[in-house]
């Protein structure tokens, strides 16, 4: 069953981008850059380290204690129509948080835009394409 809720983690909202970077450019060996065309669409960091600067940190702590999640990777896009995975499905139930930008999911049923501190959930296996609109920062979460 797909859960969303409006502004749950609204710590989201208090991700800086300079932590944003910081993180990135810790992440060389858990980094995967998602690009098809460069010149068409910019690409989306996606990165799956624990290394969790300042206010980062601060929201992995809270959703931890809220839900006991053990995981988070972060997907990082700064443009309009970023390379994403497309449409795909997790081996995992996945707590998706929006902090910085929008970004839409177009699942089977129904179309969720998630806004800063928004959260999506999504059993194991369920399919979903996200959709980037601009400038984004979305942190994934699993227990596994």
């Amino acid at each position: 069953m797909i859960v969303f809720t409006e502004n749950k983690y609204s710590i989201a909202k208090n991700i800086t981008w300079d932590d944003v970077i910081e993180k990135i450019s810790k992440a060389h060996s858990k980094m995967v850059v998602l690009h098809e065309n460069i010149t068409l669409n910019p690409p989306t960091y996606f990165l799956m380290d624990d290394y969790y600067p300042g206010t980062i940190g601060d929201v992995f702590e809270e959703v931890s204690k809220d839900c006991g999640v053990k995981v988070m990777h972060m997907y990082t896009s700064f443009g309009s129509n970023s390379t994403t995975f497309g449409r795909h499905n997790d081996p995992v139930d996945v707590l998706i948080v929006q902090a910085k930008g929008s970004v839409t999911y177009q699942c089977d049923d129904a179309t969720y835009t998630l806004n800063p501190g928004d959260s999506l959930f999504l059993p194991t296996d369920f399919y979903h394409d996200p959709i980037v609109s601009g400038p984004r920062v979305t942190l994934s979460f699993s227990w596994e």
